[in-house]
């Protein structure tokens, strides 16, 4: 079958080329189809290879996000921003490509690795500063010294190795003897107060007196930080046992810790008031031994050491003095011993050898009311000039 004849304008259009729009503004090489002489065209170059850019780095007029922009055919659309391989790249690629190329994350799981390792060094770090934190906090409490109840944390004790709570301890509590009453019984010599000589500014060392006590940890079931106080063979006879102290005044300059009960005094007076000459000794059953010790008012320091009494007594209900280490009590001290006239007081006897008293004695002595009072006085500041 006949092919059918070109026509002229089919001929036309086929040695008619198009033209080429190239969008970065340059121009191809020519068609690469046979051109008019018959020469096979030339091999077609590949652009050279420019690295991918991110939306941000493309010009204004490749961004978008809907349809292509509009460009006429009447003129070449704008061209392209060509990568110059001298350019740095921002820190944030740059990093990005040097975390690619790593070989240890470039493998399977590199990322959960890598991870895993960061989160391990987060937790070292917390515990490192967490027991540094607590070891400092540790060493600051065990070098702390005493002081008052408020600001201190450790008292005296017969271990030095022991930490212990203020105002728990063995304190010697020095005083001056400077009140003696003697108003309840009618015999004065029945009553007399240790250590028998009153304070006077140009005579202090004779009227020291000295307390032994022991303060402890009290019950678990009384308000936090509760303690009591024991006596300990102190000269004046008055022994007790786990006494319950209370805070008074609490945060103020009077602050101090107190207690006081109704114990036995016993006296032996200086001159027998038996018949028959003999010795004798008197109980004042019902006395009250009331104790302020402060924790934040000065007292004065007493260095000197008081004699010891003759009238030793007994000490049952005290704790045993072996091997305690006393330590003196640094502020303001007030005790107070009163009895209070009224029947049988005193109680007097002939002192015979052994537990048990001998006959009672009764001569010279009358009931005197119950507003007359016999006491003793013991302080360590505001002393009479």
């Amino acid at each position: 079958m006949a092919r059918p004849p070109i026509s002229p304008a089919t001929s036309a259009f086929r040695n008619k080329r198009l033209s080429v729009i190239a969008e970065d503004g340059s121009t191809l090489p020519p068609s690469q189809g046979r051109n008019h002489r018959g020469k096979p065209p030339s091999p077609v170059q590949s652009p050279p290879y420019t690295p991918t850019l991110q939306a941000s780095h493309r010009p204004e007029s490749r961004q978008w996000t809907d349809k292509p922009p509009h460009h006429s055919a009447d003129q070449s659309p704008p061209g392209y921003q060509h990568w110059n391989d001298a350019t740095p790249l921002p820190r944030r690629l740059r990093f990005m490509g040097k975390v690619r190329g790593n070989k240890q994350i470039a493998r399977r799981g590199g990322w959960k690795r890598l991870l895993i390792l960061i989160l391990i060094l987060i937790i070292l770090i917390i515990a490192v500063a967490v027991g540094l934190g607590v070891g400092l906090s540790q060493r600051h409490n065990s070098s702390s010294p005493g002081s008052s109840s408020s600001a201190g944390e450790t008292g005296g004790t017969g271990d030095s190795n022991t930490t212990s709570v203020f105002p728990e301890g063995s304190y010697e509590f020095n005083v001056y003897s400077t009140l003696a009453l003697t108003a309840c019984t009618s015999i004065t010599s029945t009553w007399s107060c240790y250590p028998y000589t009153l304070y006077q500014s140009g005579n202090r060392d004779n009227s020291v007196a000295q307390y032994n006590w022991v303060i402890s940890p009290g019950d678990s079931q009384n308000p936090p930080q509760s303690f009591n106080i024991s006596s300990n063979q102190d000269p004046f006879n008055v022994n007790f046992l786990n006494v319950p102290l209370t805070l008074q005044n609490q945060g103020t300059a009077d602050e101090y810790y107190g207690f006081e009960l109704r114990t036995i005094k016993k006296v032996i007076p200086d001159t027998s008031i038996s018949p028959d000459g003999r010795q004798t000794i008197c109980y004042y059953n019902n006395t009250l031994l009331r104790a302020e010790l402060y924790t934040r008012k000065s007292g004065v320091n007493i260095t000197s050491t008081p004699e010891q009494s003759t009238n030793s007594g007994s000490n049952l209900g005290s704790t045993s003095t072996t091997n305690i280490n006393w330590q003196p009590w640094p502020w303001a001290i007030n005790v107070t011993e009163t009895a209070v006239g009224g029947d049988n007081v005193p109680n007097c006897y002939v002192e015979e050898p052994g537990p048990s008293n001998g006959p009672s004695v009764t001569q010279g002595l009358t009931v005197q009311s119950t507003s007359a009072a016999c006491s003793c006085g013991y302080q360590n500041f505001d002393l009479p000039s």
